[in-house]
């Protein structure tokens, strides 16, 4: 078969009429980037791509390679229109004068998704699964490659047989895995072993290592979708993976069991004649139900062993996560996250060991390419490769639409052959230097991306979480019933969120009359769950129990049941724990009984003492009650705070009134007024000895600042004011919270002096405010996020979550989101907390003191690296008005280009 342009190395061509195409690719690039996000550009220098088949129709290149100097590339011809598989295959060469003219070759395995592998002696061994569901081997050389006879007489390794996984020991012996998927002359429908010591020529006995008639199902043809927005449904997968050298050689096997919602694996020292009991890596639980894992994949390089396997979630979301282990898989770490800087699960991944340095993961999300590199201690940032995701055809000037990539590590260059999934249908192949990855990693951001919920409706009413002791993190959040037309009724949904990724939502409460607002949760020591709201017809204050175990099911909670007296409105509420108390605080707002109450139980909120007033809001010249808020201090003592308002028509809140006990609740000093001003949120917090801080928004002119005050001897005194942040425009949503040690973490969305928003950190201790890592945020403007929520689990891990935009969808539409995130806090020693019990109780230090001087516009702060996935609307530096300007100057480029070309072949 002719073909055009073969010979020689990577070549490369240009004319006019292509430098109009490439820059037509630029302009598209460049719009498409204000529309998406990438991770680091950090794309390697690839040779223009060479065209290997020239015909057309082709599809699923391999490359098979053991020598630098000489390797063949592979691929099928797609099938005709009826779907029937084409028994023929492309074929190219390299060799030290270049590539040879590509041939079609009649293969057995054509259009079947054979394994490769090339031992040390240069034979090709070819595994696949044949039409008739048997599992079957054939060795070959690169010499006899090019000849259709060189590939047959293969010979059969298993029987209906579903999924398989090969590979070589440094002994050219060939080790298979296999899912069988019916009853054989081996055994019933399971996970096998064989081997062969003799390069195929004979197999051992297949041993059995798991039993399941679940795989039956998966017998026969399956067709896939070859550009899934999410990875394919549920199939199994089967690795294989050799570990160590000669002497200590391992042999680790791994499967998932779909429909059990199950990982495994096993391994065996002894060349697979005995292998160790069976082990359930993951698998599913009560408050995750509908999280499945699939596709265990292990990794070994060196001394490290990496195990990385999906995390399929309700609603189509996906987690890559991975373990490490540096003791032979004895121990693992904590499971985390492969790319937390991308969103879902890629489309394609492999492992590609480079010799004498870091890990490669290629992998593709979405049709772009990403490097990751592994270090032995920690993954990269993911480096986008734009140059894998389209080009222009020299030949036609098409656009070449890059996919059905394959991958190999060749003498230190990483090589890339892939199909053109549009017009053209040619196989391509292009490559790039592989140097070093140290400056992939830079400085990473410490917060880890948990998961996130589509929200449907978007309009979120309230959301409130805490952790147990196990750092699981529970939430409740509300919004309007999905189904409410004539009465207005909202729904109380259970999320969370952990190691599995996120859990829910559920609905626990639905057709709740009114809207359902002041969501607080709470948990006594013996795992029970409260939840207390305002809401109802009147506005009345509602709650309802249950225990962590039932927490996800509509059926665990208590029927909801009225706090307060029928027809009387509430706000609020705030709820605390003491040692063996809990406490609720709860206003209400209007008419004759307006004021503050507190109410107390001891058995974990089953029964509740009558509710002790607070502040009396007729006798307090206090028109209207809100907010109020109750926090405790290290020797027993509560103390509250609340905001007193003009009635609807005035000028709203005014100021924040405070009140003290010393007697746990029972009677409360004269409220006073500690703090006036135009009030929007507030926030009271206990610290070690005596200390409280009081935290609010308030308004002024047209900016929202938020300010902080400290007392020292339990409110008796209170510090001047201090501002901490001050923003123009939206009200920022805010999130704050105190750990064990009494440090208080703070939170807020934030723009200005970034390029984008900003989940602002910033934490006090020692007598000062010090700026934290940040989180940069998917969004366009601080107005897209809100609902912003925290605490610290047991774990010293503060998590967040907030109701932020999600990914564009094809109609390039976004639909919020509630996404959690996490990062560990470090906790300071017993003598740095005594240290700062004594700081707080010396001389005044409330103002604002940074480690790092607060952003500007000139000077913005370190900026976190966090990635934004593909489809996110824009990089975290990329700004949208730059680079429509900078498409305006390439598409006039383009236009004279056009022009010059017309004019030229005119001349000529």
């Amino acid at each position: 078969m002719a073909q055009k342009g073969i010979k020689g190395s990577f070549g490369k061509k240009s004319s006019l009429m292509l430098t109009g195409a490439i820059m037509l690719a630029i302009l598209i690039s460049l719009l498409s980037t204000s529309l998406k996000g990438f991770a680091q550009d950090g794309g390697l220098e690839w040779d223009d791509p060479l065209n290997l088949s020239a015909s057309g129709g082709s599809v699923n290149p391999h490359i098979i390679a053991n020598d630098e100097e000489v390797f063949m590339v592979l691929w099928d011809y797609s099938a005709d229109v009826t779907g029937s598989r084409d028994a023929r295959s492309g074929l190219s060469l390299k060799t030290p004068d270049g590539w040879s003219e590509s041939k079609w070759v009649s293969l057995p395995f054509s259009g079947l998704n054979p394994e490769y592998l090339v031992d040390e002696t240069g034979r090709i061994h070819v595994v696949w699964i044949e039409d008739d569901d048997t599992l079957r081997h054939h060795p070959s050389r690169l010499s006899n490659c090019s000849s259709t006879a060189g590939w047959y007489g293969s010979r059969n390794i298993g029987s209906a047989v579903v999924a398989f996984d090969a590979a070589l020991d440094e002994k050219n012996r060939i080790h298979v895995v296999f899912i069988s998927g019916d009853e054989t002359v081996w055994g019933p429908a399971g996970v096998y072993y064989t081997r062969s010591s003799n390069y195929g020529s004979s197999w051992t006995i297949p041993v059995r290592l798991f039993e399941s008639n679940y795989f039956q199902q998966y017998l026969g043809p399956v067709q896939f979708d070859p550009n899934p927005i999410s990875p394919e449904p549920a199939y199994p997968s089967v690795d294989i993976e050799i570990i160590g050298s000669e002497e200590d050689q391992i042999i680790a096997a791994s499967w998932d069991n779909p429909s059990l919602k199950r990982i495994y694996e096993s391994g065996s020292n002894d060349l697979g004649i005995n292998w160790d009991p069976v082990i359930e890596v993951q698998g599913p639980n009560e408050r995750s139900p509908y999280a499945s894992p699939r596709m265990l994949l292990t990794i070994s390089h060196q001394d490290e062993l990496i195990r990385t396997w999906q995390i399929l979630e309700s609603g189509g979301n996906c987690t890559q996560v991975y373990q490490s282990s540096s003791d032979l898989g004895n121990t693992w770490s904590q499971v985390q996250s492969v790319f937390p800087d991308l969103d879902g699960c890629p489309n394609e991944f492999k492992a590609l060991k480079i010799p004498v340095g870091d890990i490669l993961l290629f992998a593709t999300f979405q049709n772009q390419t990403y490097l990751v590199a592994w270090n032995g201690t920690e993954w990269s940032y993911p480096q986008g490769q734009q140059a894998l995701t389209y080009f222009v055809d020299p030949e036609t000037y098409n656009f070449v639409d890059y996919g059905c990539r394959s991958a190999e590590i060749i003498d230190g260059t990483l090589v890339v052959v892939g199909c053109d999934q549009g017009e053209g249908g040619d196989i391509w192949i292009t490559r790039a230097p592989l140097e070093s990855t140290e400056d992939w990693y830079g400085r990473r951001s410490d917060w880890i991306e948990g998961g996130s919920i589509p929200l449907e409706p978007d309009d979120i009413y309230s959301l409130s979480l805490i952790s147990d002791e196990t750092n699981v993190i529970h939430s409740l959040m509300s919004h309007k019933s999905d189904d409410a037309v004539d009465a207005f009724t909202s729904v109380i949904e259970y999320t969370g969120w952990e190691d599995n990724g996120v859990i829910g939502p559920f609905p626990i409460h639905t057709n709740l009359p009114g809207m359902t607002r002041d969501l607080e949760l709470s948990m006594d020591n013996q795992g029970g769950l409260s939840a207390f709201w305002s809401g109802s017809q009147a506005g009345e204050i509602t709650y309802s129990r249950t225990s962590i175990k039932e927490a996800p099911s509509s059926t665990g909670w208590s029927e909801p049941v009225k706090f307060n007296p029928e027809g009387t409105p509430g706000r609020g509420p705030g709820l605390l724990w003491t040692d063996d108390q809990q406490f609720l605080v709860y206003a209400i707002p209007a008419n004759e009984d307006r004021g503050v109450y507190l109410a107390s139980s001891i058995d974990g909120g089953q029964t509740w003492e009558p509710s002790d007033e607070v502040f009396n809001a007729v006798t307090g010249d206090c028109s209207l009650v809100e907010a109020p808020a109750l926090a405790s201090t290290r020797n027993g003592d509560l103390h509250a705070i609340w905001t007193c308002s003009t009635l609807p028509g005035g000028v709203g809140p005014f100021e924040i009134a405070y009140a003290r006990s010393e007697d746990n609740g029972k009677s409360w000093s004269p409220a006073e007024s500690i703090i006036e001003g135009s009030i929007i949120s507030s926030w009271l917090l206990g610290g070690p000895g005596q200390t409280l801080h009081l935290i609010w928004v308030d308004h002024l002119s047209d900016q929202y600042r938020t300010r902080h005050s400290l007392s020292r001897d339990g409110g008796h005194t209170w510090s001047d004011t201090s501002n901490i942040i001050t923003v123009e425009g939206e009200i920022p949503p805010v999130a704050t919270v105190i750990d064990r040690a009494g440090q208080v973490h703070f939170l807020q969305v934030e723009e200005q002096g970034f390029s984008s928003p900003q989940l602002r950190y910033m934490t006090w201790w020692d007598g000062k405010w010090s700026e934290r890592t940040g989180l940069p945020l998917r969004a366009e403007s601080p107005d897209e996020v809100s609902m912003v929520r925290a605490v610290v689990d047991s774990g010293d891990r503060l998590v967040v979550a907030y109701v932020g935009p999600g990914l564009r969808d094809s109609s390039m539409e976004r639909t919020p989101e509630l996404v959690y995130v996490g990062i560990l806090i470090g906790m300071p020693t017993s003598a740095e907390i005594e240290a700062s019990i004594t700081s707080e109780l010396g001389d005044d230090r409330s103002e604002v003191s940074m480690e790092t001087p607060l952003p500007t516009s000139a000077a913005p702060l370190q900026p976190t690296p966090k990635i934004f996935s593909e489809g996110s609307d824009r990089a975290p530096n990329t700004n949208p008005v730059n680079v429509v300007v900078i498409a305006i100057v390439v598409l006039s480029a383009l236009i004279v280009v056009v022009v010059m070309t017309i004019r030229h072949r005119r001349m000529t």
